[in-house]
């Protein structure tokens, strides 16, 4: 496809567009009392090879006119225009308003589409819940030379399960066949039976395992374990629990760790706040109001642009979002990016183990050295447990050298290569922590938003740079470097000992 170069005439630049499909014009001065002429408009079109008809003749005589009056053009006008291209669009489900409905109670005082209407949403057997909008097939356009535009897509048909029936008067009315929620894997669609629970998961229900989807209409209380192969939803909150999804966690109200609990999902976790809580996400996170004292590992992005973000420490792999960063009261607020999260949680982990077997071998060896001492003087019993505890000291040397070994390696591979930003739409409050890959600055002062901080090369050295919402650097921050084992500082897991659910483990459903 032949690239159009931009030309100008007078007062009056043209341009095409990347694909040769359409010509604008746009005034280089709109202020110039020299008004563009008609004919040096066309020949200018006509020089790039494009052959002038009278419509083309018709749009150039109404910029002429429309420059002659003042008014423009101050946007660019299409002057000429060849057939665009359709591109293909898949058939896809156009879910009913009573689901829209839930949704829009779910969404509110979220960023927009927070929560994915088929994850928020259950239907039951009978219920019309979509109508289809037909797949649109690709067809390739014309270039104002006359070349073919190749159009994307395919525009392929959904492939329907037995649990989702059409309608026989209409069949573009998807009916359930059964109760469930509506899952898209790709072009695959079908009704996934839920494992419900019709109130609070405690007492009553013990803890929850299965490889289907959880559906919770009330909410998960302390100490309780909830894991799911699949998404788990509640209506109300997440407390002090552990609560594990191989796919996402959707929760209607907010996560309140307490100090204590998990939250952790392979995918996304949307909650509408975050208190004194464990996350882990391995893709994106979003919360709606608040983050506050809470340890936070994103495998993505972190979007709350709405949210105040207090205290606590917050490591995202890529792009952090949020309206505020600490407080008036100068709570320290520590915010990491551009580092692998998930080999930041092993790392963390590993740094607890270590601890937690060195105070046990510290506590065994102040028992072994006084035995030791008088092993002379020891019974058979006594050599035995003594033989036992030296054999302890051995096993927990060895996990000790065994977990460094893999802190070593992991602590080298903990920056990512991902572009990493931070994105703040209010205020940075001081004692504000930031780290991307390696440099790190520490805000005194109160930074007001919106603003983005990056890290770049200036002048062949890098530096964390602030940026204005437009993608100008305003300045240079003041940072220096620091190492791998610097910037995992800070974060901290949950001492949560979750409940062993293979006796009680739930049936699948």
């Amino acid at each position: 496809m032949t690239a159009l170069a931009p030309v100008k005439t007078g007062n009056i630049q043209l341009k095409f567009s990347t694909d040769g499909v359409t010509a604008t014009v746009q005034l280089i001065d709109p202020k110039s009392k020299t008004a563009p002429k008609a004919e040096a408009i066309v020949n200018a079109i006509e020089r790039a090879g494009i052959t002038i008809d009278d419509k083309i003749k018709e749009r150039v005589d109404q910029v002429v006119e429309a420059t002659q009056k003042g008014e423009g053009p101050v946007e660019p006008f299409v002057v000429a225009e060849g057939t665009r291209p359709i591109h293909g669009k898949h058939e896809q489900i156009n879910w009913d308003e009573s689901l829209r409905a839930q949704l829009d109670e779910w969404q509110q005082e979220m960023p927009p589409d927070a929560y994915p209407v088929q994850a928020v949403t259950r239907v039951e057997p009978g219920q019309r819940f979509a109508t289809l909008q037909p797949a649109v097939k690709p067809k390739p356009g014309r270039s104002l030379l006359g070349e073919e535009v190749p159009a994307k897509g395919e525009g392929m048909p959904l492939d329907f399960h037995m649990t989702i029936q059409r309608d026989e008067d209409d069949p573009s009315v998807l009916i359930a066949g059964v109760a469930g929620q509506v899952v898209q894997d790709e072009l695959n669609v079908c009704v996934e039976p839920v494992h419900l629970i019709n109130g609070d998961v405690g007492l009553e229900t013990g803890h929850i395992a299965t490889t289907a989807p959880i559906w919770i209409e009330g909410r998960i209380s302390d100490h309780y374990v909830v894991q799911s192969d699949h998404n788990i939803t509640t209506t109300g909150a997440i407390e002090s629990a552990h609560v594990t999804s191989q796919k996402s966690i959707f929760v209607r109200r907010g996560i309140i760790g307490r100090h204590n609990g998990l939250v952790e999902a392979t995918e996304d976790i949307v909650a509408k706040f975050v208190t004194d809580a464990f996350l882990k996400a391995g893709r994106d996170a979003v919360v709606g109001k608040q983050i506050m004292n809470s340890h936070i590992c994103v495998g993505h992005s972190l979007e709350a642009p709405s949210a105040g973000l207090i205290g606590g420490s917050t490591f995202v792999q890529e792009t952090l979002r949020v309206a505020s960063v600490g407080s008036d009261a100068d709570i320290p607020t520590r915010l990491v990016l551009g580092v692998k999260t998930a080999i930041v949680y092993q790392l963390t982990m590993i740094i607890k183990r270590v601890r937690a077997a060195r105070d046990t071998l510290d506590r065994i060896q102040a028992i072994v050295d006084p035995l030791e001492e008088a092993k002379s003087r020891l019974t058979v019993d006594q050599r035995r447990i003594l033989r036992e505890l030296i054999s302890k000291t051995d096993d927990a040397k060895k996990t000790i050298a065994d977990d460094e070994k893999e802190y070593e390696k992991l602590i080298e591979d903990v920056f990512s290569d991902e572009p990493a930003a931070l994105l703040i739409e209010k205020v940075i409050n001081p004692k504000t922590t930031l780290c991307i890959r390696d440099r790190m600055t520490s805000f005194e002062r109160e930074v007001r938003g919106p603003v983005r901080i990056e890290r770049r090369k200036i002048k062949n050295a890098t530096e964390l740079v602030l940026l204005d919402d437009k993608g100008l650097v305003i300045r240079p921050l003041p940072s220096e470097r620091i190492d791998p084992a610097q910037v995992i500082e800070g974060f901290e897991t949950s001492n949560f000992e979750r409940a062993n659910t293979e006796n009680q483990a739930t049936p699948d459903t």
